[in-house]
C-alpha cells in the first residue's frame, strides 16, 4: 500500500475523487480552513488525551477563545467528551478522523509534502504526521499512533511481523487497535534486549501488538549486545540458535533510528569508543549498525537478531521523527536499508531544506 492510497481514500477513481473534492471547494470555498483546523485539534487531542483546554490550546497554537469555539462544535457533533479528566476523543471521533484523513492530506500538503520526500530519499512510501511539535512527548505519541495505523493497514498483506525495541517502537504498541482479531499472524523480536526498562524491549513490544490482535508471538529475552566470544558461543546454542532462525522468517520490520551518539550511550559505549564514532563523524544508528553522512558503514556492533543482510531481504518501516532527527534519517537513507518512512513536518522540512541544496530549484518548494 502506498501512501498516496493510505492519504488519499480507496473507496473512489482518482478522477471521481478529485470532482467531487473540486466541487465541494467551490461550492463552500471557507471550507478547506475550518476542516484543516477542527482535524488538527482533533488529531492533537487524540494522542495527548484526555487533556485540558489551556493545555490542547498551547498544543495547537491557538488562543484559547479560538479553541473554545473549535471544542463547543466538536463536543456538539458528538466527537469529544469533556470530562472532569480533561477532554477525549469518542469513537466517532476517531471514525470521523480516519474518513477525513484523504481530505486533510490534500489540505494540509501532505501528499506533496510525502511525494517530494519519497523521490529526494529514493523510498518506496513516506507517511508523514502534520505539524511541527516541539514536544518530544507530542512528537513520539503523533508518530506512534500513524505507525499504529500503518501497521493495521499492513496486516491485510503481511502475516510475520517484526519490531525493533526503543520508544518510538512502544507508542506505536500502545495505540495499537486492531479492527478484528488475527490468528495468523505472528509478531517477532527484531533483536535482543539493551538493559533498559522492560516496556521498550523488542519482545515486550511483540507480545504487546501480539495480545492486542489476538496474533502469535516469539519471544527473545537475551541481550542485543555481547562480546564477540560470547555472542559466537551463544549462536551456536540451540535455544538461540532456533529463535533466531523464527526471526528471520518476518516478512517485514519495524524499527526506530537513532542518533549515532545518543545511541552508542544507551548502549554504554566505552567513551574511547565514543571518541571513535565522533571521528568518524557517525550520524545514524540501527541495529548496531553507526553510519557517516553519506551513508557509509563506519562501525558495526556484533548483536544477536536479525543482521544487516537480514534485514535487506525484507521491507522496512523506519519511524522516526523531530528535527533533530533529520540527519540521521537522512543518512540511514542512503544506506538502503528501510524503503517505508513514517516522519514528521518537522524532520520532513528539515531534510527537505537539505536536499535543496544539491537540487535544482523547484518553484512548488517555495510555494509551500
Amino acid at each position: 500500500m502506498s501512501s498516496s492510497e493510505y492519504h488519499s481514500g480507496q473507496d473512489l477513481d482518482p478522477l471521481t475523487r478529485l470532482n467531487v473534492i473540486g466541487a465541494i471547494e467551490r461550492l463552500l470555498p471557507e471550507l478547506k480552513e475550518a476542516l484543516t483546523l477542527r482535524v488538527r485539534v482533533l488529531k492533537m487531542l487524540r494522542v495527548i488525551q484526555p487533556v485540558g483546554r489551556r493545555a490542547l490550546a498551547e498544543k495547537v497554537g491557538l488562543s484559547e477563545r479560538v479553541l473554545r469555539g473549535v471544542v463547543e462544535e466538536l463536543q456538539k457533533a458528538g466527537l469529544i467528551v469533556v470530562m472532569r479528566q480533561g477532554m477525549l476523543v469518542t469513537e466517532a471521533g476517531e471514525e470521523v478522523l480516519d474518513a477525513l484523513e484523504p481530505l486533510y492530506a490534500r489540505y494540509a500538503g501532505l501528499s506533496v509534502w510525502e511525494d517530494r520526500l519519497k523521490e529526494r530519499l529514493g523510498l518506496r512510501h513516506v507517511l508523514i504526521v502534520a505539524g511541527h511539535p516541539t514536544d518530544d512527548t507530542v512528537t513520539l505519541s503523533a508518530l506512534g499512533h500513524e505507525a499504529a495505523q500503518y501497521l493495521n493497514e499492513i496486516l491485510k498483506k503481511y502475516t510475520r511481523i517484526a519490531v525493533a525495541g526503543g520508544t518510538t517502537m512502544a507508542a506505536m504498541a500502545a495505540y495499537f487497535r486492531p479492527r478484528k482479531r488475527y490468528p495468523q499472524v505472528t509478531f517477532y523480536p527484531a533483536r535482543g534486549g539493551l538493559g533498559e526498562e522492560a516496556a521498550i524491549q523488542a519482545s515486550a513490544i511483540a507480545a504487546r501488538l501480539a495480545e492486542a490482535a489476538g496474533a502469535q508471538y516469539v519471544l527473545f529475552q537475551l541481550p542485543d549486545q555481547l562480546d564477540k566470544e560470547m555472542s559466537e558461543e551463544l549462536r551456536h546454542d540451540p535455544y538461540v540458535a532456533e529463535r533466531l532462525s523464527e526471526m528471520r522468517k518476518a516478512e517485514i520490520v519495524f524499527h526506530g533510528i537513532g542518533d549515532a551518539l545518543t545511541m552508542a550511550r544507551r548502549r554504554r559505549t566505552p567513551e574511547a569508543l565514543v571518541e571513535r564514532l565522533k571521528n568518524a563523524q557517525a550520524v545514524s544508528e540501527a541495529f548496531g549498525a553507526y553510519y557517516n553522512e553519506a551513508g557509509e558503514l563506519v562501525f558495526q556492533v556484533k548483536t544477536l537478531g536479525l543482521s544487516l543482510d537480514d534485514l535487506k531481504q525484507k521491507r522496512c518501516v523506519a519511524v522516526a521523527g523531530g528535527k533533530t532527527k533529520a540527519r540521521a534519517i537522512l543518512s540511514l537513507a542512503k544506506t538502503g536499508l528501510f524503503d517505508v518512512l513514517i516522519t514528521d513536518q518537522g524532520a520532513a522540512q528539515a531534510i527537505l531544506e537539505a536536499t535543496d541544496k544539491t537540487q535544482p530549484p523547484d518553484d512548488s518548494d517555495r510555494s509551500q
